[in-house]
């Protein structure tokens, strides 16, 4: 497909379905199967310990599939915390597909797309005071949802939709990860994995000096699959907001998992 990347490492999270129906399983069906990567010479391929098998050579699927696996899900959905962006993959992927039919490969492709936002702020100019020997130690979001509950699938019950998202009530404060090469001519680029929502947020700028520096931003919509770009200038006693941008999150080509 276009605009695509290949998902080469990792663990894959997969449900095979028919009907809706993930509760039968057996050799055609598997609820939260762990698949793991694996790269050779002759390209990437997603394996687990148990062999699954088409019903028929004209039998069809549903499947969801979701990156990075989680062994533990009880319910509907993933329980997603971005607080700490140094923990581990926050970047989830997810698939949601009707109708697979079989191929002569006996072998799905899976095509995951981001199902998070991404806020990425570029630092294009510091203030003379700045460059005097100061350094910018960290940036951090205030005023967003940190965690969230991410539905694999429909939950009748609540109203809930497969691929939806619903936030968490409460707000917390999320420290941006560094980028150690800053994007081109910028002094600096920080970058976090969100929750998609719609809120003000503020930025703190924090420096090495411990002084802050604090930006507020109006009413912001972070939606899911969407990279949002940031640019600040840092100094004078002021952060002066730039521009914002958004630009299309590429999917993620997972490669075949083949069954007998």
């Amino acid at each position: 497909a276009e605009n695509t990347s290949l998902l080469t490492s990792g663990e894959l999270g997969l449900y095979i379905t028919r009907n809706g129906e993930k509760d039968v399983l057996g050799k055609y069906l598997c609820d939260n199967e762990k698949f793991t990567a694996s790269t050779t010479a002759t390209g990437t391929s997603w394996t687990c310990n148990t062999t699954y098998y088409w019903a028929a050579d004209n039998a069809t699927i549903d499947y969801v599939a979701y990156h990075p696996y989680q062994s533990s899900i009880t319910g509907n959905y993933i329980s997603w915390n971005v607080t700490s962006q140094d923990s581990g993959n926050l970047d989830l992927l997810y698939q949601n597909a009707s109708n697979v039919a079989n191929t002569d490969s006996h072998s799905i492709d899976i095509t995951l797309g981001h199902v998070c936002s991404k806020l990425v702020v570029n630092v294009s100019k510091l203030g003379s005071e700045i460059a005097e020997g100061k350094t910018i130690s960290s940036i951090k979001i205030g005023g967003l949802k940190a965690k969230g509950n991410f539905y694999l699938f429909a939950d009748s019950n609540n109203g809930h939709n497969a691929g939806s998202w619903v936030p968490d009530v409460n707000s917390a404060d999320i420290e941006m990860a560094v980028l150690v090469t800053p994007n081109q001519d910028m002094k600096a680029t920080y970058e976090a994995i969100l929750i998609p929502q719609t809120a003000p947020f503020t930025l703190t700028i924090s420096l090495s000096n411990n002084s802050e520096y604090q930006l507020a931003v109006p009413s912001q919509t972070f939606a899911a699959g969407t990279c949002y770009t940031l640019t600040i200038q840092v100094g004078q006693d002021k952060v002066n907001l730039g521009s914002i941008t958004q630009t299309d999150w590429v999917t993620k080509d997972g490669g075949p998992l083949t069954a007998q």
